[in-house]
């Protein structure tokens, strides 16, 4: 009774995982950048390992943090004839600011002020 294995049909593309580094304004703006991929794929048909390289647009949404993943369905390696590709998986790393400093959800900045500009308000 069905010991065998059974075939599904063509095999999705494999999942790819890649870094980015933004910059402290694109992460709290969004921002668009194309990424450059770079795989290997095995031809199943003579055996040989192949590098593949292309360009993905990558949509960053404002409010990304260092450690979240952005998942690009589709834009993975490619799958066997017929099948879809698989995702991309980005994982964003936010420079730091000279200037501002991230604590989560929350942006701070040192301004220096003198003691009458703090008592009486100023610009």
């Amino acid at each position: 009774f069905g010991g065998g294995r059974r075939n599904r049909g063509p095999r999705r593309g494999s999942d790819l995982q890649m870094h980015i580094n933004i910059s402290f304004k694109d992460a709290v703006f969004g921002s668009k950048q194309d990424l450059g991929v770079r795989y290997q794929i095995r031809d199943a048909a003579t055996g040989r390992t192949e590098v593949k390289d292309r360009t993905v647009e990558c949509s960053i949404p404002a409010g990304v943090d260092t450690g979240m993943n952005l998942r690009l369905a589709g834009q993975g390696a490619e799958g066997d004839p017929g099948a879809p590709r698989g995702d991309l998986m980005v994982t964003v790393i936010v420079e730091e600011d000279d200037y501002f400093q991230r604590d989560g959800a929350d942006v701070h900045v040192e301004v220096p002020i003198s003691v009458t500009q703090a008592i009486l308000g100023g610009t």
